[in-house]
C-alpha cells in the first residue's frame, strides 16, 4: 500500500508523541495538529489511530492523499439525478 495519509487531531501533540507515530511530518494550525506521512498498510494505520485514541486525542479527520502529489484524492462528484420530464 504505502500511501500518503493526513491525520488531524484537536490540540498540539508533543514532539515525543509525534516521534512515536512512525515517520510522520507535523504541521500546526491554530487549534490542531496535522500529521502527514507514509503508511505501509491498514494495520499500521489502525495502530497510529489506536495510539492517538489511547492518548485521548480527538480525531478530526483521517484521509488518504494522492501518493504522487500530496494533494487530496477526492471521490468523483456525484451526478445529480434528473428525473424531471423533458
Amino acid at each position: 500500500m504505502d500511501d500518503l495519509y493526513e491525520i488531524r487531531v484537536r490540540g498540539t501533540l508533543s514532539d515525543a508523541v509525534v516521534a512515536e507515530l512512525a515517520d510522520t511530518l507535523r504541521a500546526f494550525e491554530p487549534t490542531e495538529t496535522v500529521l502527514r506521512g507514509r503508511v505501509l498498510d491498514q494495520a499500521e494505520l489502525r495502530g497510529v489511530l489506536a495510539r492517538l485514541q489511547e492518548l485521548g486525542c480527538e480525531l478530526l479527520e483521517a484521509r488518504r492523499l494522492s501518493p504522487r502529489s500530496g494533494r487530496a484524492n477526492p471521490d468523483p462528484p456525484a451526478q445529480p439525478k434528473d428525473d424531471a420530464p423533458r
